[in-house]
């Protein structure tokens, strides 16, 4: 490694991606953000979201905005790799290229393949991250309650388990398919044979390289960790004997995700050297492109126009660090809700009147429920519209009349115990004044009208006891314009757009997974609230309660009771930028 740092070449190389990833941060993302943005506006509601991957799988719009997002991420990764695959093929001829030549050689590259349409089918193995990832992208992560949802069946489990095997064996075979496609100027079908016959051939030496370079990557790690522990050390030592202004802080997160960035870089171009010097020792016998395209002024001109718009870039991401922290200092003065999850389901059922009393017990804010209508319109709790998980019996609610519907029992395989389902206008009843409530809408086959005309009816004199929350803003949107006083709420597992600011929407429920502190400062600017679904853990609850929520969505009341108690006679802001800082370890 420090024989390679002595070249100018390697040297460039690590300047190059440091570059890169600063213009990704501070021009390229925030600039995506706001044109998708921009285009979600010409949408119905003005931003894009997923209620369910079933819904999801029968919208074309929305597969293809995804595809869109997926497309435009994969260019920018393959610009990225096409500048690591340039320059190492330099190092090894021996000659010396300058920054501005990576760049430059880098989209020359990129250019010339993307001609040819059947090019275009690289960007998948971009986008999933194989054969490997770069810092900038990391492959495409599936949302929380997509996998929930496939991990659901034995067959989901299977499915899934034999996807990840393949996907090992795939980025196995095809290690050399990025540098066969620069360099031996192949197209990306014929690219896949020849990577394939290679690996075949050195497969034993493959998994070794590809050892060693985990080997490699996890040192990177360690000495960015121990980093990162002296920075955090130096901060806490200095915090407690007095405070930090805030640009203080800053200074130190900055210190932090430059450190982070930089250790990046040296793990992108340490894998990409290797695998470089591994592809090259490997073909024997193959003739290199060697071109390499010259810069001119014109392209001296606009690297100067993007140092200044990093610099322009990274004092944006100041002003919004100074905000972010002015966000943390409210967290003093937080007490947020907690919703039992379906009622309280330790002792019993979920969407159950034994639940809700449950819940009541356990001294909840909320009880968060399900409801569904029946074929004779009656609003019954139910997280499912079909009975098989629940009874063992499959068939719809919606094709069951509520007195059909008593014939059924809802079967608790924890406690063997069996339970009948309730109407809305029982629980409302027998817990009003004991309990609020969360009611959350589940349409089925566009009965949205419906549903919601049903639901206002039996909840329009208790505004103050009652939310009303669903995935679907149409549902939202019908209670509205039904009874403006009933506080409305859009949940959301996987959204992209500006949604903060909607009419229609009081409150939003938001997938642990998917929440940001941005997000939630953006929300509450806005006038509204915000709730983390489904904290569980120690940990997600201890982070929904620092992200600056109003409340959780939990199966763990009791639980989430005492560690909320807990972390507000304990409160330490300081401890809230120290775990900022160890947000940047993975």
């Amino acid at each position: 490694m420090f024989k390679l740092l002595r070249k100018k070449s390697f040297k460039n190389l690590l300047i190059f991606d440091l570059l890169y990833q600063l213009a990704f941060i501070v021009i390229l993302l925030p600039f995506a953000k706001e044109f998708f943005s921009y285009i979600l506006k010409l949408t119905k509601f003005g931003f894009f979201y997923i209620e369910s991957p079933s819904i999801f799988a029968k919208s074309p719009t929305k597969i293809w905005s995804i595809l869109i997002i997926i497309f435009s991420f994969s260019i920018v990764k393959l610009f990225e790799v096409s500048g690591f695959i340039f320059t190492t093929n330099q190092i090894r001829l021996g000659n010396e290229v300058s920054i501005l030549e990576i760049f430059n050689n880098s989209y020359k590259l990129v250019k010339s393949k993307i001609k040819k349409i059947q090019n275009y089918l690289i960007l998948i193995l971009v986008s999933i991250n194989i054969p490997i990832s770069t810092s900038i992208h990391k492959g495409i992560k599936i949302p929380n309650f997509i996998t929930e949802y496939i991990l659901n069946s034995t067959t989901g489990i299977v499915l899934f388990t034999i996807i990840i095997i393949l996907a090992i064996i795939f980025s196995i075979i095809l290690l050399f398919v990025y540098h066969i496609f620069f360099l031996e100027n192949k197209n990306f079908i014929e690219s896949i044979k020849i990577s394939f016959k290679r690996i075949k051939q050195n497969i034993f030496k493959s998994i070794k390289v590809l050892l060693i370079i985990g080997i490699k990557n996890l040192l990177i790690q360690i000495v960015k960790f121990i980093f990162l522990f002296v920075i955090i050390l130096i901060f806490y030592m200095q915090t407690s004997n007095k405070t930090l202004s805030n640009i203080g802080i800053i200074a130190y997160l900055s210190i932090a995700t430059i450190l982070k960035i930089f250790t990046n870089v040296l793990s992108n171009t340490v894998t990409f050297y290797d695998l470089s010097k591994f592809y090259f020792k490997t073909s024997t016998n193959v003739e290199f492109s060697n071109i390499v395209y010259p810069t001119n002024k014109i392209k001296l001109k606009m690297s100067l126009v993007i140092i200044f718009l990093i610099f322009a870039g990274i004092f944006s991401k100041y002003r919004n660090s100074n905000e972010e922290i002015k966000f943390y200092h409210t967290f003093r003065n937080l007490k947020p809700d907690i919703m039992a999850h379906r009622g309280s389901t330790k002792n019993s059922a979920e969407n159950t009147l034994e639940s809700i009393n449950e819940a009541i017990q356990n001294e909840a804010e909320f009880a968060e429920i399900d409801v569904v209508l029946t074929k004779d319109n009656v609003v019954v709790l139910s997280h499912d519209h079909n009975l098989k998980r629940l009874t063992g019996k499959k068939v719809n609610i919606e094709d069951l009349t509520f007195e059909e519907l008593k014939n059924y029992k809802i079967i608790d395989k924890k406690n063997s115990k069996e339970y009948n389902f309730v109407d809305l206008q029982t629980v409302l009843e027998k817990t009003s004044g004991k309990i609020k409530l969360n009611i959350e809408l589940k349409p089925f086959k566009n009965n949205e009208k419906n549903l919601a005309k049903e639901v206002t009816k039996l909840i329009k004199d208790k505004p103050y006891d009652v939310i009303v929350s669903s995935l679907s803003p149409k549902a939202l949107k019908e209670v509205k314009d039904i009874e403006q006083n009933i506080p409305t709420g859009l949940i959301l597992a996987f959204s992209y757009g500006n949604f903060y600011n909607m009419k229609f929407v009081d409150f939003f429920c938001i997938e642990k997974e998917i929440v940001t502190n941005e997000m939630i400062r953006k929300i509450q600017k806005n006038g509204k609230r915000v709730y983390i679904w489904t904290a569980n853990t120690h940990e997600d609850i201890t982070k929904a309660y620092s992200s600056g929520a109003d409340g959780i969505i939990t199966d763990e009341v009791t639980l989430s009771k005492e560690i909320l108690e807990l972390e507000k006679n304990n409160f330490n802001f300081e401890q809230l930028i120290i775990n900022k800082i160890i947000s940047l370890i993975p």
